[in-house]
Parts: C-alpha cells; structure tokens; sequence
C-alpha cells in the first residue's frame, strides 16, 4: 500500500511501503536487457521461428 507520492527512479516496498533505494544505471541496463530477451522470445514462440 503506498498512501504517499514517490520519488521518481526507487524500488519501494512494505505496508506501507518504503524507499529502500533508487534505481541507478546497470538497473535500467539490466531490466532493458531483460525486457529484450523475453520480447525476442516472445515473437519467436508467436511466429514459431528459431532464434538466430
């Protein structure tokens, strides 16, 4: 339950939930990748094609 605004860039979590720390840059370069793999994935399970 988050009964506040949040500052921009943090993982926050708890009841209520708390700032524990801000996202930083191998964050955002880790999630981008991530979120590329499973897109990639994705396209390959709907169009039933190999990945190269």
């Amino acid at each position: 339950m988050v009964n506040k605004d949040l500052p921009v860039n943090v993982v926050a979590y708890g009841l209520p939930a708390k700032v524990i720390r801000e996202i930083n840059e191998h964050d955002r370069q880790y999630i981008t990748t991530r979120a590329e793999r499973l897109l990639r994935h994705t396209l390959i399970s709907f169009t039933n094609e190999p990945c190269n």
